[in-house]
Order: structure tokens, then sequence, then C-alpha cells
């Protein structure tokens, strides 16, 4: 049997939009399969367009490695570690504009389903992993650097529009339609049932 594991629906907190747009780097490792150069060269060309702050947040093991110290040469970057509970978490998940996924494959993907359902506009690889979790017709999924170079200032300029079109994709709430397709209490009666 198989269920998505979800999230808590309540640990949502209120849009807080921040004076820069805030890219999040939606992992909190920067190994090869989460393609970390991608990233770096996608943001990097976004930033040339318009001012962004990037934020990553990474796991202790690889806040020392060559891809994150060259992350944190950039003024715009902050790196440093995982927040410190879970309501700093989604404290920094309510005021992150938009993130950019790179990962060539993902077994879930909750990190990114939570940044979503907290408003940020998640920009995604036309990859049958992404296409999962994600309503039909989902507009923001990339095939190349450029297009998703497009999307991500797109994400970071037009940021209402963005979330508006994400709406209509979804049937009217986006939001809503994240908690009925990914809701945890979905995983706890699938695993009881199965049990």
């Amino acid at each position: 049997a198989w269920v998505n594991l979800g999230f808590r629906v309540d640990h949502i907190r209120p849009r807080r939009e921040p004076p820069v747009p805030v890219v999040l780097y939606p992992a909190i490792y920067v190994s090869e399969r989460k393609q970390p150069r991608l990233f770096l060269e996608v943001v990097d060309r976004v930033h040339k367009r318009t001012p962004i702050r990037v934020e990553a947040r990474l796991h202790e093991s690889h806040l020392v490695s060559e891809t994150a110290m060259r992350m944190s040469e950039r003024d715009w970057c902050w790196v440093g570690p995982l927040t410190s509970s879970r309501d700093s978490y989604w404290e920094a998940l309510a005021r992150t504009t938009a993130f950019l996924a790179t990962a060539t494959e993902e077994s879930y993907g909750l990190e990114y389903v939570e940044a979503l359902a907290a408003g940020a506009v998640g920009v995604f690889p036309d990859l049958p992993w992404a296409r999962a979790l994600l309503p039909e017709g989902y507009p923001f999924c990339y095939r190349t650097p450029d297009e998703a170079v497009d999307l991500l200032h797109r994400a970071v300029t037009d940021t209402a529009r963005c979330r508006a079109e994400l709406d209509a994709v979804a049937g009217g709430s986006f939001v809503q339609w994240l908690m009925t397709h990914h809701d945890d209490d979905t995983f706890d009666r699938a695993v009881a049932e199965r049990v």
C-alpha cells in the first residue's frame, strides 16, 4: 500500500510579505541529486534582473561543504543551520516568496508541499516526481534553465498574479487543494485502515 505523508494544516502561519522577495533553497542537503549548481545558476541570473534574497537552511553536515561556501559568498544569500523549532520553520515559510526545486528525483517532497501551503510560489522541474505533488495543469514547471529563470523571475516580481494562477488551476483555492491532497490526517487514516 502507499500513501503520501502529508503535513499538519494547522501549522500554517499568516503570510508576511518581505520587503525584498525571498527565494528558498528547498532542501537541507547540497548533494548532487539536488542539483545545487543549477539552483545557483538560475538564482544568479534572476538576481541580475531583480533584487532577491536567497535563504538556505542546511543540515550541519552540509553547512561546511564547498557548495554551501560558494553559495554564502553572495551577499544576497543567507546560508545557515536548520531552524531550531517547528514554529520558527513555519514562520520562515510564511515570509518566503518563492522556491526553486532542482532535484532530479524525490521520494515525496514534504518541504515543497509545506512551502506551497505557506504561500510560496514553487518553480519545479517538469519531472514525474514533481507532477505527482501538483494539480493537473500546474503552470510553473520548467524543462530548461532558461525556462526556470523566466518562471522564477515571474514568481518574485508578479507574485500575486502567480498565486491567482495557482488558485485557478486548483479550481478556486490552491491551498485548499493542497490541504485536501496532502493532509496528514489522510496519512493517519490510510495507515490505520491498512493495519
